[in-house]
């Protein structure tokens, strides 16, 4: 008994328009805030947000919004479903030692493997969190390292992985279709190689859903990567 999997377009398409909307009306509103309470001209209110958005403070803020809206979003996909248990979705089974030692040793070959792309070709991978650097931010920290992890995991290994793994997509074209989106959802703050990156992450990520049956092998990973740059930028730049 499996999901219908032609449901899920209609709420990949809501997570989508979502996941650029909540952005919009986020910055939205703080342009209204600063030109109707703080009497700024449309100008500098716009300046104030871009100023905002490239905080520690805003970009933590936004993450947490996203969360709340994405988790809610989510949950309400996966009890849609007809004849499916939360369960299905939502595995949290613990991960063995034999397991973990398998990915983490995946987890660090991609890791190299990156870092000597990334020194070659001189890139930038964190440019967008600038503004936030040597922020000593702990909200930020959190935000970037847990929350993010934690919806997006939700969703695209949790929510989509379950209901397209066993149509005729199968493992491999569900997780290649899936990689996609979410390589694609990050386009906005990255480059063509980095969103490489980021589409190799969401095949490793989605390999651990399946290898394990459990959510926390993909969401320990996810955690683990957005943590170690995010320290590096927020706190070690600071010195």
């Amino acid at each position: 008994m499996y999901p219908f999997y032609k449901r899920t377009l209609g709420w990949l398409a809501g997570f989508i328009l979502l996941f650029l909307l909540v952005g919009l009306v986020y910055s939205s509103l703080y342009t209204l805030w600063q030109m109707w309470v703080g009497g700024l001209s449309a100008e500098l209110a716009q300046q104030a947000t871009n100023a905002m958005l490239n905080s520690a403070t805003g970009l933590a803020w936004l993450i947490l919004l996203q969360a709340i809206v994405f988790i809610s979003f989510t949950l309400v996909a996966m009890y849609r479903l007809p004849n499916m248990s939360m369960n299905y979705f939502l595995a949290f089974a613990p991960v063995s030692a034999k397991n973990g030692f398998w990915l983490a040793g995946l987890y660090v070959a991609y890791l190299i493997g990156q870092l000597i792309i990334v020194n070659w070709l001189a890139l930038d991978n964190d440019a967008f969190l600038h503004g936030a650097a040597g922020s000593r931010s702990y909200f930020l920290l959190i935000g970037l390292a847990v929350l993010a992890p934690i919806y997006e995991e939700l969703f695209f290994r949790g929510y989509l992985h379950q209901a397209w793994r066993y149509t005729k997509l199968r493992f491999v074209g569900s997780a290649v279709i899936i990689s996609i989106i979410f390589a694609l959802l990050h386009g906005a703050q990255y480059g063509w190689v980095q969103l490489g990156f980021i589409f190799t992450l969401s095949m490793l990520l989605s390999y651990a859903r399946e290898l394990t049956g459990s959510l926390r092998a993909p969401i320990y990973i996810h955690m683990v990567n957005n943590f170690l740059p995010a320290l590096g930028l927020l706190f070690i730049e600071a010195q």
